[in-house]
């Protein structure tokens, strides 16, 4: 899951440990049929390291994207901003797709995802929602996610590992909510924290193993 988590830090703030959390959601025998390919999220984490080393895109710029995906069909509701941020964050969006993760969404009930992804002077955010058959089902889907995070919380505060560290700058600002049918997870990380991540993660060639990995 290296490059999920990369990936999220991107653009997709604690996308990885919503992703991370949804088989826990679920019978095991719903997810059996689920195939996730992390190539394309390989693949943009190689293109975003040399758009950034050949100073093409800047960290710092504002965007907000906002994207339905229903049934692997993407439609973008919102774009605005810088225009290469935009272009990178529609990839990283199209990658998320296109490696299976969102599967997942679609096991929990949920017809139709919204990803939401902005950055601003103070924070990069990013958010999810879904709606599912019903409002207990909601319900539910919020809690087991809640105590996921602060299981995974306590476990990172306890641990000495800078890997560990980082992740909890993007855990502790979970947000999670049950509206009705409407299950919504937002992350909202500090941009000077996460810019710092970011660069962190893109230096580090452990981040980008070969394809044949397993």
């Amino acid at each position: 899951m290296r490059i999920a988590r990369k990936i999220s830090l991107l653009f997709v703030g604690g996308m990885f440990f919503t992703l991370a959390a949804l088989p826990a959601l679920a019978q095991e025998k719903e997810f059996q049929q689920v195939r996730i390919n992390r190539n394309p999220l390989r693949d943009l984490g190689l293109i975003v390291r040399d758009k950034l080393a050949k100073k093409e895109i800047d960290l710092e710029a504002p965007f907000s994207v906002e994207s339905r995906i229903t049934s692997g069909s993407i439609k973008y509701i919102k774009i605005e901003g810088d225009p290469r941020s935009t272009q990178l964050v529609k990839k990283s969006i199209e990658a998320l797709s296109d490696s299976g993760f969102l599967e997942y969404f679609a096991k929990l009930g949920g017809k139709d995802v919204n990803l939401a992804i902005e950055q601003n002077s103070d924070f990069i955010i990013g958010k999810v929602e879904f709606e599912v058959e019903t409002p207990a089902r909601a319900m539910n889907i919020k809690n087991i996610f809640v105590m996921f995070i602060t299981s995974k919380l306590h476990k990172k505060m306890a641990s000495a590992k800078p890997a560990d560290k980082d992740d909890l700058e993007i855990l502790k600002t979970a947000a999670i909510e049950a509206t009705g049918k409407k299950v919504s997870i937002r992350f909202a990380v500090p941009a000077a924290t996460a810019r710092e991540l970011i660069r962190k993660i893109l230096n580090d060639d452990s981040h980008f193993p070969d394809p044949a990995e397993k």
